[in-house]
């Protein structure tokens, strides 16, 4: 886990982070990941950097006409539930995304999502 908050394009270039080991998400479906860092990226793009539950690291471009699938109102570290859908022959975004919620061990279900 990286900062609290979405860096700029610029804090991020300065920062020297290396973000070599994250891919784009080829796969439609369902998938619970971490949040990593956010970057603000060109043409009003929000770059999140995920790491999935299953150990991929992935990058997700989400835009300003999709309200940034409220991601400027989650922080690195938080967990969240991405559902990912094909669009046209070869891509696939994130379409929707919700924080998951941990509950205590002691509760009947693993999770709640919001």
């Amino acid at each position: 886990m990286i900062g609290t908050k979405v860096l700029s394009r610029n804090e991020f270039n300065k920062s020297g982070i290396d973000t070599n080991a994250f891919e784009f998400n080829y796969e439609p479906g369902k998938f619970e990941a971490s949040i990593v860092l956010m970057a603000q990226g060109h043409y009003g793009i929000l770059r999140v950097f995920l790491e999935f539950d299953d150990g991929r690291k992935i990058i997700a471009p989400v835009w300003g006409w999709q309200d940034y699938l409220g991601f400027y109102d989650r922080k690195p570290g938080d967990r969240v539930c991405l559902i990912y859908e094909q669009v046209g022959e070869k891509g696939v975004f994130p379409k929707y995304a919700t924080t998951i919620e941990e509950v205590a061990d002691d509760e009947e279900v693993p999770y709640e999502i919001k």
